[in-house]
């Protein structure tokens, strides 16, 4: 690890603001610059695992389609977890579950494979963005009906100006995001 998580421009300065994409008023962070650099992004997920709450222990990870897959693939596979993928409507083969949702400019549906089980587990969600929080939301719907016990969710990013990480707060989901905008 080469960063101090005291430093969280370490990471800013590797994400490039986009304004008015991919509508006008939106301000997108591009996350491409930080992938593009393998130290940085490697220090981005042993920062994600720094950030996770240490009093529980999670027995499967959840990602959203499809940057989530980026940091939660990577993280599922340090912490020696199972990695499921919450994906857009027909991404997966059937049976799947699905659950609605609604995003800073849309409307979406995810769906996870019936066949996953997480009986009284404790699932990780990790997502790049935390912005209305309508997908981690949704995908907590989907990981409930699949069994869970507990849910939380994780992120690279906070947008703080919209309501996303207060809603997630209000569920129960104990969220938790290395950056904040």
């Amino acid at each position: 690890m080469s960063f101090p998580l005291s430093e969280p421009d370490y990471f800013k300065k590797a994400i490039q603001p986009i304004a008015n994409w991919p509508v006008e008023g939106v301000t997108f962070l591009d996350i491409s610059p930080l992938l593009a650099q393998p130290t940085i992004f490697e220090d981005s997920i042993d920062a994600l695992f720094m950030a996770m709450d240490p009093s529980y222990s999670y027995n499967h990870i959840l990602a959203l389609e499809s940057r989530g897959f980026i940091f939660g693939a990577p993280l599922a596979q340090k912490l020696s977890l199972p990695f499921h993928m919450a994906r857009k409507k027909g991404k997966l083969p059937p049976p799947v579950i699905s659950q609605a949702y609604g995003l800073e400019y849309g409307k979406s549906i995810l769906e996870l494979k019936a066949n996953v089980s997480f009986k009284d587990q404790n699932v990780l969600i990790v997502d790049d963005v935390i912005a209305t929080g309508g997908s981690i939301t949704a995908a907590a719907t989907l990981a409930k009906q699949a069994g869970a016990k507990t849910v939380h969710c994780l992120a690279l990013i906070s947008l703080d100006f919209l309501p996303g990480l207060t809603k997630l707060k209000e569920a129960g989901l104990n969220p938790r995001a290395l950056l904040h905008y």
